[in-house]
């Protein structure tokens, strides 16, 4: 696909997210996530007791917000990547979410190097990761898992 044909298709503007899905992640799969992010990019990391931020993923900040949900403060954390960034709230442990605003990708660079993390995460855990229009986990825009890279257009 050439970049005008993914911007229409894939990366299109309709004031909605994009979200990329990991689904029936475990802890263990989590923290090779933090791990590979905290390793390979900029960072801002927010939701720790003194609201401050930091350059890289607390896990244990994380984990302790899941044992307590009840006490929930979202923990957020920002992952630059050239002329985007990657948001990730870590709602639970059974699935990693992140999501993306479409409108942050003005190059074919962009969806290459989103198609780089994407590669790197699923490596990492040994799992499909997927690109899909926002709350849609099952309408994969973009399935990546390894090396093999899907990318399906809507109907």
């Amino acid at each position: 696909m050439d970049w005008n044909q993914l911007k229409e298709e894939i990366y299109y503007v309709d004031g909605s997210l994009l979200d990329i899905y990991v689904l029936n992640t475990t802890a263990e799969d989590w923290w090779r996530w933090v791990e590979l992010v905290n390793a390979n990019y900029s960072v801002t990391f927010s939701g720790l007791d003194s609201g401050q931020t930091q350059d890289w993923i607390d896990f244990a900040v994380v984990e302790r917000m899941w044992a307590k949900p009840e006490e929930r403060e979202w923990s957020t954390a920002r992952i630059q990547l050239r002329n985007f960034t990657i948001n990730c709230l870590f709602f639970w442990e059974g699935d990693i979410e992140n999501d993306i605003d479409p409108k942050d990708f003005q190059s074919i660079e962009d969806h290459e190097a989103l198609l780089l993390y994407l590669q790197r995460v699923s490596e990492a855990l040994q799992k499909p990761v997927r690109l899909t229009p926002e709350n849609t986990e099952e309408m994969a825009l973009i399935e990546v898992n390894g090396s093999d890279v899907r990318i399906t257009p809507p109907q």
